[in-house]
């Protein structure tokens, strides 16, 4: 049995919070040029310049028959796919 696209959208934000939460990172920006309904996401980094190091090379593993993503990729993803939904 899957998990429904619910279920795993909040089983990714969860990992993601965990994640920057386990880094110590209190803030993290994404970055977003456009307006309207065009646009897209630009990049993604923690407030201030602590923690990039660490943040840039954080992988996680979302489903064990897909390879690890960057911290960072999944959470341009899970921003994407809020504007999507909005």
């Amino acid at each position: 049995m899957t998990d429904s696209a619910p279920d795993q959208l909040r089983h990714k934000h969860q990992m993601v919070w965990d994640a920057l939460r386990e880094l110590g990172i209190k803030h993290a920006l994404v970055e977003f040029s456009g307006s309207g309904d065009s646009g897209q996401i630009d990049d993604c980094y923690p407030e201030g310049s602590d923690g990039y190091g660490v943040f840039a090379t954080k992988t996680l593993t979302v489903d064990t028959s897909q390879p690890s993503i960057l911290l960072r990729d999944l959470m341009i993803e899970l921003s994407d796919e809020i504007l999507q939904n909005d």
